[in-house]
């Protein structure tokens, strides 16, 4: 039984429910290993966080994933909604290099 309960709380907080991917330019290359936040939306989307990546020396994105999983999701579902926690992951984009045009 034990074992049992340790699985199903693996499971809470481990499997992902869905996901959401925005690529900006799927030919561009990415910048180092992609970050992770945790953020909080309240009152059915009206209360949404900033999320500010001042690592990205390009000051561009390359691609966003938004994810949940299930234990986010019946923080949801209790709160009817009012409460959602999502997991925000992005890769910032490789700065553009620029070659001065011959005059």
């Amino acid at each position: 039984m034990k074992k049992f309960i340790v699985l199903m709380l693996m499971c809470f907080c481990i499997t992902s429910c869905y996901n959401v991917r925005t690529v900006a330019n799927p030919e561009a290359q990415r910048d180092a290993n992609p970050k992770s936040t945790t953020v909080w939306v309240y009152a059915w989307g009206l209360v949404q966080p900033r999320v500010v990546a001042p690592e990205c020396r390009s000051q561009a994105l390359q691609d966003v994933r938004t994810s949940t999983n299930l234990g986010y999701a019946l923080i949801t579902v209790a709160t009817l909604g009012f409460v959602c926690p999502l997991t925000i992951e992005y890769t910032c984009a490789k700065p553009c290099e620029v070659n001065p045009e011959p005059q």
